[in-house]
């Protein structure tokens, strides 16, 4: 009886070949594209909070004024005040290089001689003193320090320019050395320069002006958000250093979710294609359904045969599906860190971080829809009495009595799809929208038992 268990499903998957594999390759695509936006994602939301914290350093705080600069005199105010330990203040900006190999850059304007708490930049060697360095860093308008990786990928050294874009207006800027952050953590993959404060501003065109200020309390439980309030000018803000990433990771969250719903339409059509598998499965067998009821198989035992049938499918098609998804998400990367770019902030990753829990989510969901699309006519070939198994016709007349039913939860599906779309969402994501689209394809589904009989009649005086 053991055989049965591998031979009964194998056969039929084995005897329709086409079927089969166009059932695999529905599932396998929805798996596919599910799983690489959702590796997308992650990679570019973990390559952006590592850049934040690598900017970020040991910063407990940060005071910002989302769309707004800060005035500078707060930096004094706020570092003077008896709560703030330290205090940096910074200035940032994304610029564009100009060079054939193109690419954006971070330029960090920042104030050398109250960094030391925060962020510790290690100079490389560069066969000239720190103190030379540092002094023309600070002297040079277009001096810049560029991050070690930066300059292993452009092959820069001190005393090279580097053109870049700032806005409309080209600029080259003056290299005077290497740096490295601490741990080896950057963001947008390296690509970032460090120039003097009042230089940045004056370069930048924000002179007076500041985009943060990081801060560090006397304790490490310091609420300077509530201690800093009075100071704050309309519009500003202290805040932990990981809540822009957490505000990245809502955007991911709802991008992510739109392309899901893309990738979840290609899964529909994968489970109704196994689902019509399993089901011309039950009616071409329904002799050997008869033959095994009658030597004493129980109806569950049935069940579980055409359930394996689907899992089968389920089982190759994930798999399949992983496979293809960690391909697609090499190229997705690039067009997620686009987007999030252009809606939100600077984000840049290269490298593809795997995820086990990710990659057996996908595949468990592969395996979930087929056996959740078998499960109806696999229900079907266990509920069938012994003495009606000999007459294959009795399962095609009941099937197709029951074809005009179908089709009015087809209508049924149209008109709640009508209902949920005409909803108006103020805020979130728009589920009644996404089910509506599912409901629309489920209608289209149940209008096909109907539609064929009825061209079926139409076509046969023509046959």
């Amino acid at each position: 009886m053991k055989l049965w268990w591998f031979r009964f499903p194998w056969r039929h998957l084995c005897e329709y070949p086409g079927r089969t594999l166009l059932g695999i390759l529905g599932i396998a695509l929805g798996t596919a594209v599910y799983l690489s936006i959702s590796l997308a994602g992650a990679s570019a939301l973990k390559s952006f909070q590592d850049g934040v914290q690598a900017v970020s350093g040991t910063a407990q705080w940060r005071l910002q004024s989302p769309g707004a600069p800060l005035p500078e005199g707060l930096f004094l105010s706020v570092r003077r005040h008896p709560e703030v330990k330290a205090a940096a203040p910074l200035v940032e900006s994304l610029l564009e290089l100009d060079a054939p190999q193109g690419g954006s850059v971070l330029l960090l304007g920042l104030d050398p001689f109250a960094e030391a708490p925060f962020r510790g930049f290690q100079l490389r060697a560069s066969g000239q003193p720190g103190t030379a360095v540092l002094e023309a860093f600070l002297t040079r308008p277009r001096g810049v320090l560029v991050s070690e990786p930066l300059a292993a990928r452009l092959g820069l050294k001190a005393g090279d320019r580097l053109p870049v874009i700032a806005g409309s207006r080209r600029a080259a800027l003056e290299v005077v050395g290497v740096f490295a952050f601490p741990r080896g953590v950057y963001p947008l993959e390296g690509a970032v320069v460090l120039m003097d404060l009042a230089h940045a501003q004056e370069r930048l065109e924000r002179v007076g002006g500041l985009d943060a200020i990081d801060l560090i309390g006397h304790r490490d439980d310091s609420r300077l958000d509530v201690a800093l309030a009075p100071l704050l000018p309309p519009g500003a803000e202290v805040v932990r250093p990981g809540a822009q990433g957490q505000r990245l990771e809502g955007l991911v969250a709802s991008y992510r979710l739109n392309l899901s719903v893309l990738s979840a339409i290609a899964l529909f059509v994968g489970m109704f294609l196994i689902y019509q598998s399993v089901t011309l499965s039950v009616v071409r067998r329904r002799r050997e359904i008869g033959l095994l009821r009658t030597l004493g198989m129980p109806a569950r035992q049935v069940l579980v045969l055409f359930l394996a049938e689907g899992a089968v499918s389920g089982v190759v098609g994930g798999l399949g599906g992983v496979a293809l998804g960690i391909l697609l998400a090499r190229f997705a990367l690039g067009f997620v860190t686009d987007t999030l770019t252009s809606l939100y902030t600077p984000v840049a990753a290269r490298d593809l971080v795997l995820s086990w829990p990710l990659l057996l989510q996908a595949w468990g969901l592969a395996l979930g829809a087929t056996l959740l699309a078998a499960w109806f006519p696999a229900l079907e070939a266990a509920r069938t009495r012994v003495r009606a198994v000999w007459y294959r016709e009795d399962l095609e007349e009941r099937l197709e009595s029951r074809a005009g039913l179908v089709a009015g939860g087809g209508l049924a599906a149209l008109g709640l799809a009508a209902v949920l779309a005409s909803f108006r969402i103020k805020a979130g994501p728009p589920f009644p929208g996404f089910i509506a689209a599912f409901l629309i394809l489920l209608a289209f589904a149940l209008f096909t038992p109907w539609s064929a009989r009825t061209l079926g009649r139409l076509l046969a005086p023509l046959l």
